[in-house]
């Protein structure tokens, strides 16, 4: 990657793809198109450090996707065998024109960690309160190598993290207390336009350090 195209908005690295117009068309409609892109980008950027590294091995799982945004930009854009994205809520949208992609309708709740392949890497986009947990505790009970989790709305903390609560605030806690579930590094990334741009970045290769 280059600095002059690290150092765009992510809209604007977003709007130089190729393939932009191809993916929009796929999963319109979205809300809050702009915040949205800037989330995936940000996500995206961590999971092209390790698709990089070994092509075509990593099968990408988009759990609590809504309308995927993420995962058919990384469809198209990395070298990742193949993708799969699930939400409990159907949506219908041009799925069939994304290759190795598929979409599927599951609550993460009902989910075995046998489900996701030994060669994986497991994002959540946005994944309010506990649901962030029960990404966390998919990816740690599964063979999953990777996870890439940006958490949204923040659920109970623990009495231990209290003291750093009062101190940090809310959503910084928790996402430390999520970083500790799962043996990850924490980052802030100031081209997400959300306040909730932290994103936790965990594998099972090696042991990751602290924020």
């Amino acid at each position: 990657m280059s600095k002059a195209w690290s150092k765009q908005s992510y809209i604007s690295e977003f709007l130089s793809l190729k393939s932009a117009g191809d993916i929009l068309n796929i999963v319109n409609p979205i809300a809050h198109c702009a915040k949205e892109i800037t989330e995936s980008m940000g996500v995206i950027k961590r999971l092209r450090n390790i698709a990089l590294k070994e092509p075509m091995k990593y099968t990408l799982y988009d759990l609590c996707a809504g309308n995927a945004l993420t995962s058919v930009i990384a469809a198209h854009l990395l070298p990742v065998k193949n993708v799969i994205a699930l939400d409990i809520r159907p949506r219908k949208r041009r799925w069939e024109d994304c290759k190795r992609f598929e979409y599927i309708f599951s609550d993460i709740y009902k989910l075995s960690p046998d489900f996701f392949a030994e060669d994986s890497i497991i994002i959540g986009v946005h994944s309010c309160k506990n649901l962030a947990k029960k990404i966390i505790e998919l990816y740690n009970q599964s063979q999953a190598k990777h996870l890439v989790l940006m958490p949204c709305c923040e659920g109970s903390l623990s009495d231990q993290y209290q003291l750093v609560c009062n101190e940090m605030g809310k959503q910084f806690t928790w996402c430390l207390e999520l970083q500790v579930a799962c043996n990850g590094r924490m980052y802030k990334d100031q081209k997400v336009i959300s306040p909730k741009n932290y994103i936790i970045v965990a594998n099972k290769n090696k042991k990751e350090g602290c924020v």
